[in-house]
């Protein structure tokens, strides 16, 4: 199973850039990262215990979902906006419902 890496953003105006580093896959067969955006938050972090009962709980992507291997560009209009990421790998691909953990929620503001 692959590690989710680190997200770095950067950001331009309503110009996003994403980037995934430090991600591995002791296996070598990683297939894709998958981002989700939504307009809310899921309502959970790993931080807080009490927050676990949420885990299972569909994680918000009414803004959309994004496949990308390292870099994924954006223009997002102006708003809050709560991105999920996760790291798959060939198992994913032929187990669709197989679960893998998603990274913590980064809230992201663009004026």
């Amino acid at each position: 199973m692959p590690s989710i890496g680190f997200l770095n953003i950067e950001q331009n105006y309503n110009k996003i850039k994403l980037q995934i580093t430090d991600s591995n896959d002791p296996d070598n067969d990683f297939w894709r990262h998958e981002l989700y955006i939504g307009d809310h938050s899921r309502g959970w972090t790993y931080k807080n215990e009490e927050d676990y009962k949420k885990f299972f709980d569909p994680i918000p992507n009414n803004l959309g979902i994004y496949f990308f291997d390292k870099e994924l560009e954006l223009d997002l209009p102006p708003g809050e906006y709560y991105l999920t990421y996760f790291a798959k790998d060939n198992y994913a691909k032929e187990n669709p419902q197989a679960f893998y953990f998603p990274s913590e929620e980064i809230k992201l503001e663009i004026k």
